[in-house]
Parts: C-alpha cells; structure tokens; sequence
C-alpha cells in the first residue's frame, strides 16, 4: 500500500486499506494518524459509501471486519 501512495498519492483504496491494515496487525496510533490523512484528503469520506463497491469481492464476509476496523481507525 506504501508503494502504491508513493505511486500515486491520490489513491483513495491505497490510504484505506493501510488503515485496515495497521488496526489488524495492532499498530492503532498509526491507524489512527492514517485515518485522519484519509479524512483530511477525503472530507466526505464514507465507510460504508467506500465498501458499496466492494460487493463484488472474492469473500463478501471480510466486508464486515474492513468496516471493523476502520470504524476503529475513526472512520465513519
């Protein structure tokens, strides 16, 4: 994902998904310090709205714990 922003810093999937990343592995302060670049970048950003697109994915019952864990993050 680091790569990815490094690539193109507006990568709205990139920032996220770092978020969702640094929760599970238990890195809350930088979850924490990425969730509110997401917002600072993204002020209309939506949890719910981001993961609409996603009911496609490979596993549908991973959706729930994204949501989990950016919720965490302080994503709303």
């Amino acid at each position: 994902m680091k790569r990815s922003i490094a690539l193109s810093s507006g990568a709205l999937y990139a920032h996220v998904f770092l978020v969702d990343i640094y929760v599970a592995a238990g890195r809350q302060d930088e979850a924490l310090a990425k969730a509110r670049e997401v917002m600072k970048l993204y002020p209309a950003f939506s949890v719910d709205a981001f993961l609409a697109g996603f009911d496609i994915y490979r596993d549908p019952k991973m959706i729930p714990a994204y949501a989990a864990n950016l919720h965490r993050a302080g994503l709303k």
